[in-house]
């Protein structure tokens, strides 16, 4: 499942580069593409770039909660139209794991993580 074949009217050339730290779990019955990193525990919502398109218009375009497994933990983290502020918070949480990691705090592969680092940057231009 791809955010093209269940959203198949979402413009491909409105979606923004996604770190490679996430994979695309979009799915038919959610209201908008999901994408979900395991590694920094963050599932991110992109809605439609126009308003009128997102089943709440009133609402921002990108989302961005904590998950574990698979599942949403919590509410959420960050709602926003800028990718960018996105992709700081992505930055900044990768850090925070990244230390964890370091410090034996948790579990991670480092190097997938930096370079998961290193292609936000590369997104940024």
């Amino acid at each position: 499942m791809t955010f093209h074949t269940e959203f198949p009217d979402f413009p491909a050339d409105e979606m923004p580069l996604v770190p490679a730290l996430f994979n695309d779990c979009s799915w038919r019955n959610d209201i908008c593409p999901i994408f979900v990193s395991e590694a920094i525990g963050l599932q991110i919502s992109i809605d439609y770039k126009d308003p009128n398109q997102r089943e709440f218009p009133d609402g921002k375009r990108f989302t961005v909660m904590p998950q574990h497994g698979g599942f949403e933990t919590y509410g959420p983290m960050l709602d926003t139209d800028d990718w960018n502020v996105v992709l700081d918070f992505i930055i900044e949480r990768t850090k925070t794991v990244i230390a964890d990691v370091s410090l034996g705090r948790a579990d991670g592969d480092l190097d997938g993580l930096n370079n998961g680092i290193k292609t936000m940057f590369d997104a940024r231009g």
